[in-house]
């Protein structure tokens, strides 16, 4: 009987302690959620900001069997009145500019391309972005009707 005693008061002093965590670690200011695209105690901080000195880095392929190897990106706001805009620029492994994209955040960390018409294409795609790693698939489609449509996709890329 004092076995059960003393594991009743155990589990009652373990349930109390947490309650007692929980509930003063309760803030009703940490339950204020921005709008998309926005952070802060003020939800007036752009989430691009967090990621504008990142520079992503990694590997990619397409589904014509291409390989793009140590590629970059950023992120860098495209807008100074809507959070919600991004520019995201990749770079080719020799520094060289290969794409640039507007984007529309639709999570404060997923994104969407902007549809641009550019040397006979159109391009679209999605992705993710974070303080650690960028996730992007670009798709280009041949306006001309010829078929040559790609599929690009790097899948991690890391923040250097």
């Amino acid at each position: 009987m004092v076995t059960l005693r003393k594991l009743a008061l155990g589990a009652f002093m373990t349930v109390s302690a947490l309650s007692a965590v929980t509930m003063t670690s309760c803030n009703k200011d940490d339950d204020k959620t921005c709008a998309v695209g926005y952070t802060g105690s003020d939800c007036k901080t752009m989430v691009a900001t967090n990621y504008a000195m990142n520079t992503y880095k990694g590997n990619g392929t397409d589904n014509k069997s291409g390989t793009y190897t140590g590629w970059s990106a950023r992120v860098t706001p495209a807008s100074t009145t809507d959070g919600t805009k991004i520019l995201i620029t990749l770079q080719d492994a020799t520094g060289v500019g290969a794409f640039a994209f507007n984007a529309t955040l639709t999570t404060n960390n997923a994104f969407t391309i902007d549809a641009t018409n550019a040397l006979g294409y159109t391009y679209t795609g999605n992705g993710t972005v974070n303080e650690s790693s960028l996730s992007l698939n670009i798709n280009q489609q041949d306006n001309s009707g010829g078929g040559d449509n790609l599929v690009i996709t790097f899948a991690s890329m890391v923040k250097q």
